[in-house]
């Protein structure tokens, strides 16, 4: 796991640079922290498994939904769930309940009742239906048609109504991780920032064509506009790494 009080395994040369996307001499690393070029590796991809899903889960509203990494060792160390995952490819149900019961069923052509089991975790999916789920899980995030459903959720949901209202003002973001400018990162949290409607509607379309790069660089880009009046960051703010994200009230 990242050692979030430790930020010496942040090492770089770069003038934007973000550990998801790969942005990490990965030889020096491994040399400077004693470890080996797998671990940082794993550290990476640990990296990028976590801000995917926390884009994914503040843009659909799915708060416990899981994308899998296709790691097994970073699936288990961000505890990754077979109800989680059947919260990702097939939705919440119409009451409110964690899984779309009958979506799965269809999805995954067995019936509600065990889909209710593998929510609950009194029964384990076969190894091809969980391969299977995997697969649509991590579609819902890593393609556009996935990530359209997942911003057209936003924008039909009360919270992305209010925020998206020609009459509304700013919608506040709450973002962790290992964040700031440069030469002042640290792992923190920031909730006293936000985007105007038009600007929102611009962020979600960067998240559906681009994905979480599309959103990572709208992000840097937001953050460090000091354009519109607004001083409250700096030019250059970026994000490390994101494990939390999300728009509107928490």
């Amino acid at each position: 796991m990242i050692d979030r009080d430790n930020p010496d395994y942040i090492l770089w040369d770069q003038e934007w640079v973000s550990i998801p996307f790969g942005d990490v001499n990965i030889p020096y690393a491994a040399a400077s922290l004693r470890v080996s070029q797998k671990e940082v590796r794993r550290v990476i991809a640990h990296a990028k498994a976590e801000q995917r899903t926390a884009f994914y889960r503040g843009i659909s509203g799915r708060k416990t939904a899981d994308i899998p990494s296709g790691r097994d060792d970073v699936d288990e160390a961000l505890k990754v769930t077979v109800k989680g995952m059947l919260q990702a490819a097939f939705g919440i149900g119409p009451r409110g309940a964690a899984v779309n019961t009958k979506a799965a069923a269809a999805g995954m052509q067995v019936t509600a009742g065990t889909v209710r089991r593998w929510a609950a975790g009194t029964q384990q999916p076969s190894r091809a239906h969980l391969d299977h789920l995997r697969v649509l899980a991590r579609q819902a995030a890593t393609t556009k048609k996935g990530r359209k459903v997942a911003t057209d959720e936003f924008r039909n949901s009360e919270r992305g109504r209010a925020a998206l209202s020609p009459s509304a003002r700013e919608t506040r973001f709450t973002i962790t991780g290992w964040q700031g400018p440069r030469g002042y990162v640290r792992y923190r949290t920031v909730d006293s920032y936000g985007a105007r409607p038009n600007q929102l509607e611009m962020m979600l379309r960067a998240y559906e064509n681009d994905g979480d790069r599309g959103l990572y660089l709208w992000l840097c880009d937001h953050y460090g506009n000091t354009d519109d009046g607004r001083d409250e960051y700096v030019e250059d703010w970026q994000f490390l790494t994101i494990d939390y994200f999300w728009i509107g009230a928490t």
